[in-house]
């Protein structure tokens, strides 16, 4: 008798740790979902002709003396790198990151408004003055998965491997086949910079 009774209570707990599992599964999916959405937005920000310039000495006093003094240093870089020149129209923001520091210059946030300009300033970024560098902007878990490629990436320069990061993927080609495809680079600049200007012309 106590079986036969204690059967409905098993069968009763067993279909709601059903329901439970399944609706905790659904659960789960829901999250990973949301997270997925949320880097790919995160991504998609931090991608967007944003560049982080280090090393510039703080002497501004104002958002205007911000923007003249990166552009002062970008355009040393445009002159450097016999490119054209960048101007105010092209940035849509600059500013300071992180609280200031006494001892340090914080680095420089700036936004791009054309892709085009963004890939030359990153190409010719070696023409920066002496303790100037940039850098793009990355999420942090981005920045944890690069710093462990660049480890693993060293193996592959050393054997001769041209080896680099794309985000956070790691590229590994052959230093003749990159070398033979290099002339490709230009063009893909002209179609940005022709892409902008006809953006333009229909806006007007």
């Amino acid at each position: 008798m106590e079986e036969r009774a204690i059967l409905p209570v098993m069968k009763y707990i067993k279909e709601k740790l059903k329901s439970l599992i399944e609706e905790n599964k659904a659960l789960k999916e829901e999250v990973h979902t949301l997270k997925t959405k949320v880097q790919f937005l995160e991504k998609q920000s931090k991608i967007n002709n944003i560049i982080i310039i280090h090393g510039i000495h703080e002497s501004e006093n104002n958002y205007t003396e911000l923007l003249e003094l990166i552009l002062e240093k970008i355009n040393i870089v445009s002159k450097n790198a016999n490119i054209d020149k960048f101007n105010k129209k092209q940035i849509s923001n600059v500013r300071r990151l992180v609280q200031k520091n006494i001892r340090n210059s914080r680095p420089i946030l700036i936004t791009l408004t054309l892709a085009w300009r963004k890939v030359e300033l990153l190409r010719n970024r070696k023409m920066f003055p002496k303790n100037i560098y940039a850098t793009e902007d990355y999420p942090k878990e981005v920045l944890i998965k690069r710093k462990e490629l660049k480890i693993q990436l060293k193996e592959e320069i050393s054997n001769g491997k041209l080896a680099y990061i794309r985000y956070d993927k790691p590229i590994v080609k052959d230093k003749q086949i990159e070398k033979e495809n290099g002339h490709c680079l230009p063009h893909l600049l002209t179609l940005l910079k022709t892409q902008a200007r006809m953006r333009v012309k229909l806006h007007q």
